[in-house]
């Protein structure tokens, strides 16, 4: 999970709250659904705001963070959504109606989080409920995570030869991997090796 800074509603989210008063998010027509997804994957950098799996228009939905069954008066609030991956078994469908208590809106969320090959592990109880919720150590999702991991692994063995200072070593790993699957995963572990 990363920290989401997010930003202004798109303007089309804005100008349909202002003529359709007393709606919900289910009333939502399709395209307008689409351009908020558009805007939450821009803020995201196109990595799902849970596992950080990359995704685009079509293999992502608008997950709302506070379920809208327990807080209808969220359902139009930009702030409350994030885009989300596809899967069934990890993520925001996975977590359907529940709470979670870490969010990628909280700055603790790249805090409370640690990567242990594949696995995740939470450093809170938090962190920890928040991993199952979300189905985090799902096994098709760990083993994709260690895949990549292991590839950084030789990235930084084979650049790290005596020749290049660390900086720019970590430059390298930076430019290597920050648009690939499960990036901010892959950054974060980056600091911890160099």
């Amino acid at each position: 999970m990363q920290k989401i800074n997010k930003g202004n509603p798109p303007s089309q989210l804005t100008q349909w709250k202002q003529h359709n008063h007393g709606q919900g998010y289910d009333s939502i027509p399709h395209v307008e659904r689409q351009v908020i997804r558009q805007s939450c994957l821009n803020e995201q950098n196109h990595f799902c705001a849970y596992c950080c799996n990359t995704i685009d228009i079509n293999t992502s939905h608008n997950e709302h963070i506070k379920p809208q069954s327990q807080y209808p008066n969220l359902s139009l609030n930009y702030k409350n959504i994030v885009a989300s991956c596809e899967s069934k078994v990890h993520c925001g469908h996975k977590k359907n109606n529940q709470n979670i208590p870490l969010t990628p809106l909280m700055p603790e969320c790249e805090l409370e989080l640690e990567f242990k090959g594949g696995t995740v592990v939470g450093t809170t109880q938090r962190a920890t409920d928040t991993i199952d919720i979300l189905g985090l150590n799902e096994t098709n999702l760990t083993e994709k995570r260690r895949g990549y991991i292991n590839s950084l692994i030789m990235t930084h063995k084979q650049i790290n030869d005596g020749t290049l200072l660390q900086a720019e070593r970590l430059k390298l790993l930076k430019d290597e991997f920050q648009s690939v699957a499960y990036a901010p995963i892959l950054l974060k572990i980056i600091y911890t090796i160099v």
